[in-house]
C-alpha cells in the first residue's frame, strides 16, 4: 500500500513531517482484517458493534452488563479479538498484563 496516495501528508512546519517522510518513502504490506475481529459480526447493522456498546455500559458504571455483552460477543465467534481484550482488561490490573494474556492465548509462550 502507497500510505502517500490514500493519506494527507504531514508538511513543515509540523514536527512529525520527517518521519512521515520517512515511514511512507516505499510502498508496505497492508492487512485487510475481517470486521469480526472488532465485533462486526455479518447481518449486524454499522452501529451494531457489541464490543463499543459494552465500552460504553463499563463506562456508565454497568460492569455487569458490559461482561455479558462480550461474553455474547465471544460465543458468537471467538474471532472477536475486541471483545476478548476489552473483557481481558476488566480482569487484569493493567492493559500490558491483558496484552501478555492475549498473546500468550493466541500464541502460545
Amino acid at each position: 500500500m502507497d500510505l502517500r496516495a490514500v493519506s494527507e501528508p504531514y508538511r513543515r512546519p509540523d514536527p512529525y513531517a520527517p518521519l512521515w517522510r520517512k515511514l511512507t518513502a516505499k510502498p508496505r504490506a497492508d492487512f485487510k482484517m475481517d470486521p469480526i475481529a472488532w465485533g462486526q459480526f455479518p447481518g449486524a447493522g454499522d452501529e451494531e458493534n457489541p464490543t463499543c456498546e459494552a465500552s460504553e455500559r463499563a463506562g456508565a458504571g454497568d460492569d455487569i452488563g458490559a461482561r455479558e455483552l462480550l461474553m455474547e460477543a465471544l460465543g458468537t465467534d471467538l474471532r472477536c479479538l475486541g471483545g476478548k481484550f476489552t473483557l481481558l482488561c476488566g480482569m487484569f490490573p493493567t492493559a500490558d498484563d491483558a496484552q501478555w494474556w492475549l498473546d500468550v492465548s493466541t500464541r502460545g509462550i
